[in-house]
């Protein structure tokens, strides 16, 4: 993603449920009314140490004709072993291998290229500026907690607990 607001990783070597987190991220964003499209699944054989998953979305959603959100959710586990856990009294199936999911966020402004050209980018700069600049700073805080949000239910899935740390 170019440009991301927010950039953070979750990491977690241990016992995986890839399928209610291969679940969880498309229905939270959907739920939310955005836009998703899953852009990559593989599933390898991996090395004599287990399987490889690579899944790769990307998800946006339209503020207006000048702003939208735009996502990035990338899991990628290697050395994934099949094995049978019990949770809640009853036998799942899980993975045990090393994950490692990034969640990438931003706002794109003029995303439909109309403020183009030595005056509308002049233009552009002081409306982004002085016009709607309490907006985008309303509209990433939105985004943050939406993130952020995320980033916690992705933690509860895995059975991980600790702080947060964004990257900007």
């Amino acid at each position: 993603m170019e440009n991301p607001r927010f950039n953070t990783w979750i990491r977690k070597k241990g016992v995986i449920d890839f399928y209610e987190l291969y679940a969880m991220v498309p229905d939270f964003f959907q739920t939310r009314r955005f836009f998703i499209q899953e852009r990559q699944f593989k599933q390898k054989k991996g090395t004599a140490k287990g399987k490889e998953f690579e899944v790769f979305w990307f998800i946006a959603r339209k503020i207006d004709e000048y702003k939208k959100y735009e996502a990035e959710v990338y899991i990628y586990i290697d050395n994934a072993v099949e094995v049978e856990v019990e949770k809640d009294g009853k036998k799942k199936k899980m993975f045990k291998g090393d994950a490692h999911i990034r969640l990438q966020m931003a706002i794109r402004n003029d995303w439909q290229k109309k403020w183009t050209g030595p005056f509308k980018s002049r233009l552009k700069k002081f409306y982004e500026g002085y016009v709607i600049d309490e907006e985008l700073r309303a509209r990433v805080a939105e985004m943050y907690h939406i993130m952020f949000e995320l980033s916690e239910k992705i933690k509860q899935v895995l059975e991980i607990e600790g702080a947060t740390h964004w990257l900007k």
